[in-house]
């Protein structure tokens, strides 16, 4: 699912990757990805989201309680991190923030 906040006109090829990877990874949890930001929102220095190679991925529902983030939604999260660092490979940096997955292209 994609929040209707959610700019997609600048994504880069590699992010669209993602971002398909990212539904299929959730599906084999049985979840549905909710993609919080792609090219929007306000981000720290660096951010590569406005320049459409970053996005972010809801946490909050990943254990069905969509009220609070709790440990189990994180337990979860960093299984989904895994299975993702394991189809995108090492041109993707895939973190858990606080309350969402950030997955950016950055080729080092």
């Amino acid at each position: 699912m994609m929040l209707p906040t959610c700019d997609l006109r600048k994504i880069c090829p590699q992010i669209a990757f993602a971002m398909t990877m990212a539904v299929i990874v959730f599906e084999h949890y049985n979840l549905e990805a909710t993609f919080t930001s792609v090219c929007d929102g306000k981000h720290g220095p660096g951010s590569l989201h406005a320049s459409g190679r970053a996005f972010d991925l809801r946490i909050k529902d990943l254990d069905g309680n969509e009220r609070d983030i709790t440990e189990a939604d994180r337990s979860k999260a960093k299984q989904i991190i895994l299975d993702l660092k394991n189809s995108l490979g090492p041109q993707y940096d895939i973190v858990l923030e606080s309350d969402h997955i950030h997955i950016e292209y950055d080729p080092k």
